[in-house]
């Protein structure tokens, strides 16, 4: 996880929170960076769905943590579905600060979404990078 507030969907900047057990062996790790400000005076609420990342090996459960700045009444938070051996998708999971999300399969493609939410005209949640652990369990 990178410093400066370091949060993980719509939890608050407070690092002190309790992550879901990860196992100590058998993870597969990636990124992603996400670039542009939400500028004041617009609806700074969006979903990104990032393209969706190839693993070495199969998992079944993903947990993320966020290098974000989530101002008081403002959220940032992440689901990650799994592609099929038939091509379609699992349904969107969330991941929260203290739970990881179960795809209900193993699968070797992940995809990311993120969505932003804040009242209009306000400043919005800034998502510098999205931080992604995934295993089979």
């Amino acid at each position: 996880m990178i410093a400066a507030a370091a949060v993980g969907l719509g939890m608050s900047a407070d690092p002190a929170w309790a992550a879901p057990p990860i196992p100590d062996s058998g993870t597969l790790t990636w990124s992603i960076t996400n670039g542009g400000p939400t500028p004041a005076g617009v609806t700074p609420s969006a979903t990104i769905e990032f393209a969706p990342e190839t693993l070495a090996a199969p998992v079944d459960t993903v947990y993320a943590t966020l290098d974000a700045t989530v101002p008081a009444g403002t959220s940032a938070e992440v689901a990650v579905r799994g592609l099929l051996p038939d091509g379609t998708w699992t349904a969107w999971t969330a991941i929260t600060e203290d739970a990881s999300a179960t795809l209900g399969t193993e699968t070797t493609s992940v995809q990311t979404r993120l969505v932003l939410t804040a009242a209009n005209g306000t400043a919005g949640p800034q998502v510098r990078e999205i931080d992604l652990v995934g295993w089979a369990g």
